[in-house]
């Protein structure tokens, strides 16, 4: 067993946040368990990632859109929407057409977070 997936079993996604704030290679790991056989530990790192606060992860979040698991990928439409990132429009707007309406909706939530978001991650009218 890998030791973020050991770690994401027995830690609270926060705690696993914070030790991966703390240590490199725990971050690394933890993009690693992205693509985890175990959809709870992929959906947990996604999860813990957000708690992290590191938004130069969010193109290994976009991968996970199109995960089987609908509780990942709402875990990654989540993190998606809450680093308000510009370069995640693309992504958010291809999740818009996902089956499950609760991928989809998180995805429209994360879309209109940066429409109405801080100024600086507010989009251009004419960019939608």
């Amino acid at each position: 067993m890998s030791n973020a997936r050991r770690i994401l079993s027995e830690f609270e996604t926060e705690e696993v946040g914070d030790q991966a704030s703390k240590h490199k290679k725990m971050r690394k790991a933890l993009v690693k368990a992205f693509s985890d056989p175990s959809e709870i530990v992929r959906e947990r790192a996604l999860i813990a990632y957000i708690d992290l606060g590191d938004p130069s992860v969010v193109t290994d979040i976009r991968t996970t859109l199109d995960d089987n698991s609908t509780d990942v990928r709402i875990a990654a439409a989540q993190a998606l929407a809450w680093y308000r990132q510009p370069r995640t429009i693309p992504a958010l707007i291809h999740g818009l057409n996902d089956s499950d309406t609760w991928v989809s909706s998180h995805c429209a939530l994360g879309l209109s977070k940066m429409l109405h978001g801080p100024i600086w991650a507010r989009i251009p009218g004419e960019d939608i």
